[in-house]
């Protein structure tokens, strides 16, 4: 980008010395230079700028409006370079992205059109549960993070945190479940049935590996409100917990955004209950705020992935 500095400059010098003489002085050119050099530029616009009678000499209205020009053209080249300069710094450097096993597959999937966009920025996936993945954050050893949130703890949306799908979690059991009896006729996973949380007594839930905040929930649901299982079953996958419920060995606590991926279901029965451990969120957060350009890009396209399931 070529920028000419010279006309600011030479109408500082006459601004501040009010004189042509002693403005060709300050800028170390002649004075004949400096009135050739201004009356072209006069004749090129057609129009004075200088008023050459006053005595301190000032610049003429036109003259002043031409100054401000020669100031927000200085401006702009100013901002224009230091976006360069950090569009380069980005175009070099690495994103560092923390996500749930569950949602790797959904992010990776976004990788190709970022790549295409950015393809010096390296991408790095560091996948953990959501309560360890907050913290890197926190200490700043990631990028961005895609996290679980549950209750209380979904954040207000702001700057640094985004919602890209917010549900309530289901009970699912199978229909050869004596929970079954309690649902519906037109019971579906679009139209589940209530349950009293006191029912899943005696059952067998189906959770998150320990750290998962599936895991985290179930077991302070059940503490608060005096539930009494058989015990929790612990699994890693969503599929795994969806198999083992239509099996009947056991009920699992999860989203509808889970259960669709595994279309069609048979054999099941769907529930919900009332209660904060309930309400579930995937949740986009960042490091610093606002994101530069490349984070911007990657959140685009996730939340034409989460818009798409």
């Amino acid at each position: 980008m070529i920028y000419n500095d010279r006309p600011l400059l030479y109408f500082q010098a006459l601004i501040s010395e009010q004189n042509i003489s002693r403005a060709a002085e300050k800028l170390y050119i002649t004075q004949s230079a400096l009135s050739k050099y201004l009356k072209n530029i006069e004749d090129e616009a057609g129009v004075t700028l200088i008023d050459r009678s006053a005595s301190p000499l000032k610049l003429t209205p036109a003259g002043e409006r031409f100054y401000a020009y020669l100031q927000e053209s200085a401006q702009f080249y100013s901002r224009s370079m230091a976006e360069l300069t950090q569009d380069g710094k980005e175009l070099s450097r690495e994103l560092v992205i923390g996500v749930t096993d569950m949602e790797s597959h959904i992010v990776s999937d976004t990788f190709p059109a970022f790549y295409n966009r950015y393809p010096s920025i390296q991408l790095t996936l560091l996948k953990d549960h959501s309560e360890r993945l907050s913290k890197m954050l926190e200490e700043g050893r990631l990028d961005i993070a895609i996290l679980v949130r549950s209750g209380p703890d979904i954040p207000q949306e702001d700057q640094r945190h985004e919602i890209l799908i917010r549900q309530q979690r289901l009970i699912v059991a199978s229909r050869s479940n004596p929970l079954s009896a309690l649902a519906g006729r037109n019971n579906s996973m679009q139209s589940p049935d209530p349950l009293d949380p006191k029912r899943l007594s005696g059952q067998t839930i189906i959770v998150g590996k320990p750290g998962e905040r599936n895991h985290a929930d179930m077991h302070a649901m059940a503490q608060r409100c005096g539930i009494k299982p058989s015990g929790f079953l612990e699994e890693q996958s969503a599929e795994a917990m969806v198999s083992l419920t239509q099996k009947n060995s056991g009920v699992s606590v999860l989203p509808a955004f889970y259960l669709r991926r595994f279309l069609p279901l048979y054999n099941l029965v769907y529930f919900y209950v009332d209660l904060p451990e309930f309400d579930w969120a995937i949740t986009l957060e960042y490091l610093s705020a606002p994101p530069d350009a490349s984070a911007r890009f990657f959140a685009a396209n996730l939340r034409k992935a989460y818009g798409r399931r």
